[in-house]
């Protein structure tokens, strides 16, 4: 049942999808005379993050002031 359900959730938003893409076509005539059609496409693109600040190394102190290594803070990965 929570298959179907999900299944169902998928359908309608790929229905809802279709409809809203086919809301934004739009039919422009050229000074030729050729029909062309196009979709203006929203910018979903993620932005690349770039950080200005030098890279913190393993054995460098930790910024946050604990006066440990970064690696023994909060450079842990917090799989333990």
């Amino acid at each position: 049942k929570e298959g179907f359900d999900m299944f169902d959730e998928m359908v309608e938003s790929i229905r809802r999808d279709t409809a809203i893409t086919l809301m934004k076509v739009t039919i422009q005539k050229n000074e030729d005379g050729e029909v062309r059609q196009g979709v203006q496409r929203a910018s979903n693109k993620p932005k690349t993050v770039v950080n200005s600040a030098a890279k913190i190394g393993r054995n460098d102190p930790c910024p946050c002031g604990s006066g440990k290594k970064y690696k023994n803070c909060c450079g842990r990965n917090n799989q333990q």
